[in-house]
């Protein structure tokens, strides 16, 4: 039995070692594996602490729209309202005014009138009509037409 185990003591170390080569060789590979997992995981959670502020920054800017878009609407519901009431108030005086009923039915010079249009369509009315004053924006003035940058 002595001599067997004489005999078989040198392939059960060589094959020990083998073994253990392997599972150094295996133990490498799952650690690279898994460095290369903990990499990935971080550029992941890098990319979404970014879509997490983009989605924050999209947000707020939402919000603020929503906002604006809010005011704009009570302001163009508010000009609407001051617009119908001086129509009316015009209506009103026409009715019961004698020199403005008369002014009211007199014809309105054509040019006049192109103008009135262009101005409802939302043109630069009267621009290209000699001594016109054409209506702009304070925004698109320039500062020696007198308007502010």
């Amino acid at each position: 039995m002595t001599g067997l185990l004489t005999r078989a003591l040198p392939w059960l170390m060589t094959a020990a070692m083998v073994v253990i080569a392997g599972l150094t060789w295996r133990l490498a590979d799952v650690t690279g594996d898994r460095d290369a997992l903990v990499i990935e995981r971080d550029r992941a959670q890098d990319a979404a602490a970014v879509a997490r502020a983009s989605l924050a920054m999209r947000s707020q800017q939402y919000g603020d729209l929503v906002e604006a878009m809010g005011q704009r609407e009570a302001r163009l519901e508010q000009s609407e309202r001051t617009i119908a009431d001086h129509r009316a108030a015009a209506r009103q005086l026409e009715d019961d005014d004698d020199a403005t009923r008369d002014w009211a039915d007199s014809p309105v010079p054509a040019g006049v009138r192109q103008w009135v249009r262009d101005l409802a369509a939302g043109t630069d009315a009267g621009d290209d009509m000699p001594g016109s004053a054409g209506v702009h924006d304070r925004a698109e003035a320039s500062p020696d037409q007198g308007g502010h940058p």
